[in-house]
């Protein structure tokens, strides 16, 4: 997620002292969402969200939809099948929408690296 103007970003994370890559980090812990369940999940990603301040924001998320392979994989399958709906949830995307906050990937990220000179 992204929030701001223009392109730039605070520099504070990064794999070493020449690749930007992120200002903050983000993200719903399983132990909340399943204590919790949809809506006090979906209130603590909506305060987030909120709160998100200008730059390059990393939201740590797993969602998927829950199938046996999943199952197999994973005893948090509940808990990303959450995060997929709560992405989906109208009001979640009302808010991105509302707060300006443009969803780019790690592709987005590279690109602005090189763009700054960084490999």
């Amino acid at each position: 997620m992204y929030k701001g103007k223009g392109d730039e970003c605070r520099n504070t994370y990064y794999i070493d002292q020449s690749q930007q890559l992120i200002d903050d980090i983000a993200g719903l812990t399983y132990h909340f969402s399943s204590d919790e369940g949809y809506e006090g999940a979906k209130k603590e990603l909506l305060k987030q969200i909120y709160n998100l301040k200008p730059g390059i924001t990393q939201i740590t998320t797993h969602p998927a939809i829950v199938s046996e392979e999943l199952k197999e994989l994973t005893n948090y399958y509940e808990n990303r099948e959450m995060e997929y709906q709560l992405y989906n949830d109208p009001d979640v995307k009302e808010l991105i929408k509302k707060q300006n906050i443009k969803l780019i990937s790690w592709k987005e990220i590279r690109d602005l690296q090189r763009r700054n000179g960084l490999k």
